[in-house]
């Protein structure tokens, strides 16, 4: 599997989102000198069902939620999540918009989007060696009710391993 899109339901992603607005965020500083705003490691169990459901059993290597704000732009603007398990995941929390963008060459340097995720209570799946990026590439909002809020994960697929 390379990517799949899914969804919560309305009821669901919400009681998620409220849980998520209740948390206490922190920057998480990592061993390579990088530091991503606004963090918090926590378990969503009605996620990780439906990840199941989505694609069998998994074994989860982490999961938590990322808010940021207007102005604050990508550690890494297009990326890999390679390192991170064999696959990742993006649950989309905010009401306002954006969501990822995934990225394809398209020649010597250059990239172009191939594929926009954004909506709230919709999610992907997607290998973690899918270049991919924050859309837009700076955040918006500038408190925890409308700013860029996602639920984050990364797993292996057990019947891939």
């Amino acid at each position: 599997m390379i990517f799949r899109e899914a969804r919560l339901g309305h009821d669901i992603a919400k009681e998620i989102r409220d849980r998520a607005l209740d948390k206490t965020y922190i920057d998480l500083h990592t061993d390579e000198g990088e530091t991503y705003n606004r963090v918090v490691v926590a378990d969503i169990p009605e996620w990780t069902k439906s990840l199941e459901e989505l694609c069998g059993p998994i074994l989860m290597l982490g999961m938590g939620f990322r808010l940021n704000y207007k102005g604050e732009f990508p550690n890494h603007a297009i990326h890999t999540d390679e390192g991170w398990g064999t696959h990742a995941g993006v649950l989309y929390l905010s009401t306002g918009g954006g969501g990822t963008a995934f990225w394809s060459s398209t020649g010597p340097n250059s990239v172009e989007i191939n594929r926009c995720v954004e909506e709230f209570g919709k999610y992907c799946v997607y290998k973690s060696k899918q270049p991919h990026s924050r859309w837009p590439m700076d955040a918006y909002g500038d408190c925890p009710e409308n700013g860029r809020l996602v639920a984050v994960c990364f797993f292996n697929i057990i019947e891939e391993m």
